[in-house]
C-alpha cells in the first residue's frame, strides 16, 4: 500500500497517468510483467475533463487502455471483458469502483493475477442522493467504516473497503490525495519505524509528498 500526497493544481493528473503506464509496463528481474492490469479510479468529471485524455495520450500501443462508464449490467460486462482481456489500464468512476474492486479480488484469488489499484481522491466528493447511492454499493461492514459526513469520495470508498478486509495478495494499492484523512493515513501511511507500533513520534506518513511549495 502506498500513499502519495500530491497538492491540487500541481500536475496530479499527469502524475497519475504516468504512474499508471509505469506500473503497467513494470517488469521484474526475469523480465516478467509484475501487474496484469492497472485499475485507475477517479471522479467522473475528472475522467471526462482530462484524466482519460492524458492516459490515452501516454498510450504507446493503441487498444491497451479501457474506460468503463457504462450503467447497470453493461458496467459489469465491460469490466469483466476489460479485466480478463489484454487491457493494461482500466479507468473507472467512483460509482463503478466497488464492482471493479470485487472483480479484481476474485481474479487475484482464483487466477493468481496481479493488479495495481490507483485511487484518485478527486476534489469533488459525492453528496446528497449520489452519496447515498454510492454507500448502497458497500456492504454493511464497509458502510460503518465511512464517516457519517454526508459526503463520500473515492478515498472514503477505498478506505472503507480496506478497513473491512485484511490485506490481500495480488493487489497493490496506490492512493493519490491532496489532503489525506486520518483514516487514509492509518491504512496507507508508513510508520518511520515499522518495527514499532504507531504512536507519538512514530505516526504513519505518506510514502511520497509533492507539496505546493515544490509545485
Amino acid at each position: 500500500k502506498y500513499l502519495i500526497q500530491h497538492s491540487a493544481g500541481s500536475g496530479k493528473t499527469n502524475s497519475i497517468a504516468w504512474s499508471a503506464h509505469f506500473l503497467a509496463d513494470l517488469h521484474n528481474a526475469n523480465n516478467e510483467k509484475i501487474f496484469d492490469t492497472v485499475l485507475v479510479v477517479s471522479d467522473r468529471k475528472v475522467i471526462d475533463g482530462q484524466l482519460q485524455d492524458v492516459i490515452y495520450g501516454f498510450e504507446r500501443t493503441a487498444g491497451v487502455v479501457a474506460t468503463i462508464k457504462g450503467g447497470g449490467g453493461s458496467k459489469s460486462s465491460e469490466l469483466a471483458e476489460a479485466l480478463s482481456g489484454d487491457k493494461k489500464i482500466v479507468v473507472c468512476t467512483i460509482q463503478t469502483f466497488p464492482f471493479a474492486l470485487e472483480a479484481v479480488r476474485e481474479l487475484a484469488a482464483t487466477q493468481g493475477k496481479q493488479f495495481a489499484v490507483i485511487a484518485d481522491e478527486a476534489d469533488s466528493s459525492q453528496t446528497g442522493e449520489a452519496a447515498s447511492k454510492l454507500k448502497q454499493l458497500l456492504s454493511a461492514e464497509e458502510q460503518e467504516a465511512v464517516a457519517d459526513g454526508g459526503e463520500i469520495s473515492s478515498e472514503d470508498i477505498l478506505a472503507a473497503q480496506m478497513a473491512s478486509r485484511a490485506s490481500e495478495k495480488g493487489i497493490t494499492y496506490v492512493a493519490f490525495t491532496a489532503t489525506p484523512k486520518a483514516k487514509t493515513l492509518e491504512l496507507f501511511g508508513r510508520r518511520p519505524d515499522p518495527s514499532l507500533p504507531a504512536g507519538e513520534g512514530n505516526l504513519p506518513e505518506p510514502f511520497h509528498v509533492y507539496s505546493m511549495r515544490q509545485a
